[in-house]
């Protein structure tokens, strides 16, 4: 992927009349599937655009268009998003926040 060809752009107004801005991944479905069982993740999709990621007690929405994700708390079978995040594609998703958060997590004797 060309760092040229995912430039951001003016994509509209937030509800506070803020602008927007957008970047696309240009990654597509099956790059994403791909990279994630190479990598041996479990995932599902839940709707043609955003996937729902598992790595040990945590899921993850991705949206593959965006590089946009979010941790999801689950409470009682429901699920709550905490707050958005950007990635510049899967690959710096997996690499720059689930595999960098395990390095640091404390090690169990």
């Amino acid at each position: 992927m060309s760092t040229e060809d995912n430039k951001y752009y003016y994509s509209g107004r937030n509800s506070k009349g803020e602008p927007k801005f957008r970047r696309d991944t240009n990654e597509s479905y099956e790059e994403v599937e791909g990279y994630l069982n190479s990598k041996g993740y479990e995932f599902e999709w839940r709707t043609p655009y955003m996937m729902r990621i598992f790595h040990k007690h945590m899921s993850y929405t991705y949206y593959y268009t965006t590089g946009k994700w979010s941790a999801v708390k689950t409470h009682f079978n429901s699920f709550k998003t905490i707050k958005t995040y950007s990635s510049n594609g899967i690959e710096d998703f997996i690499t720059r926040f689930i595999e960098r958060g395990e390095k640091n997590e404390p090690q169990q004797q």
